[in-house]
């Protein structure tokens, strides 16, 4: 496996702009997360491959870049109690987010707030 944890990109074939032959939009997990690509990535007719493949290389890695500095800046988990009323709203940040970004950003936070 080239990329490990992505199993796969979501393309689009139709509507495409002009010498387009794909429009890859999102990256796909083998646990069947769809993270859209900040920026989809264009694979124009006669592409080299060796080209389109960095590029979706850099959009991954930037994509899950800035899901992380998003992530670590809505994280409010640690001012929650386990029995606080609010816990609705970790809930829903958790879900927010792939799974890997949420976990990381939780640890972030719990080690920036560790005296």
């Amino acid at each position: 496996k080239m990329f490990a944890g992505m199993a796969g990109a979501r393309q689009k074939t139709e509507g495409l702009p002009a010498d387009a032959i794909a429009v890859l939009d999102a990256m796909l997990s083998k646990d069947g997360e769809v993270v859209p690509f900040h920026e989809p990535i264009v694979v124009v007719q006669g592409s080299n491959v060796k080209d389109w493949l960095k590029e979706l290389e850099r959009n991954m890695k930037d994509t899950l870049a800035l899901l992380l500095e998003r992530a670590v800046g809505e994280d409010s988990s640690s001012e929650f109690s386990p029995t606080d009323a609010n816990k609705d709203s970790f809930v829903e940040w958790a879900t927010k987010f792939p799974a890997q970004i949420m976990i990381l950003a939780t640890q972030i936070n719990w080690s920036m707030g560790v005296d």
